[in-house]
């Protein structure tokens, strides 16, 4: 996952809590004809594919919507909580919370303020605050944090450099060599939604184990 960029931006969105993994319309062909008489779960698929999971969520969020599917590890769905994800039943082919074959990982679009500009320089560095506590991640598709930064083994003020600097209030610490960047206001109450962990070390998490800041 990439972070995106929120340049000038005065609201940017975050996708949590996937609603697990549903099917969608399979019936008819595969050609652009019969692609066209699917009744789709979501109607409105927005470009280019490939966007990471964050971008996803802000194209459709900037678009009113307030929901969203990915599809086939690459294709974005935006919808909203009128429609039935449901009506075609549950599938178990999406992989990394990502979708999978005519199946999409569902997910809430939460909404959060950025004061000003996220990306301009602050004149200082910034910086994080005291260390939340050790949590548990999950191994499936529901992970605690949408992004992660690509670059491994940054520091603690680094990590909280690159996601402050990216629109991000809140990170998470995992693996000893992951970052990973979050939005306070939507994840304040759920962060810890797998209890606590014990398996941290040195305020940088461990194994599917993260600890938490937020950033300031």
């Amino acid at each position: 996952m990439s972070v995106y960029e929120f340049t000038n931006r005065a609201t940017i969105y975050t996708p949590i809590m996937p609603d697990s993994c549903w099917k969608d319309d399979e019936s008819h062909g595969h050609s652009p004809e019969d692609e066209a008489k699917k009744v789709r779960i979501y109607d409105h698929r927005s470009m280019p594919d490939r966007q990471s999971l964050m971008e996803c969520a802000v194209s459709c969020g900037d678009a009113g919507f307030n929901r969203m599917g990915y599809q086939y590890g690459r294709q974005c769905w935006c919808g909203t909580n009128r429609d039935d994800h449901e009506r075609y039943g549950k599938s178990s082919v999406c992989k990394d919370g990502k979708g999978g074959h005519y199946s999409s990982s569902i997910y809430n679009i939460a909404p959060g303020s950025v004061n000003g500009n996220p990306s301009a320089d602050s004149g200082s560095a910034r910086g994080y605050g005291s260390d939340l506590g050790c949590f548990k991640d999950s191994a499936d598709n529901s992970r605690v944090f949408a992004t992660q930064l690509i670059t491994r083994g940054l520091d603690l003020s680094a990590c909280a450099e690159q996601c402050g600097s990216s629109g991000y209030n809140f990170m998470g610490y995992e693996n000893q060599n992951e970052c990973w960047c979050g939005l306070w206001q939507t994840l304040q109450s759920i962060y810890n939604r797998y209890g606590a962990a014990t398996t941290c070390a040195n305020g940088k998490g461990g194994e599917w184990a993260f600890n938490a800041y937020r950033i300031r």
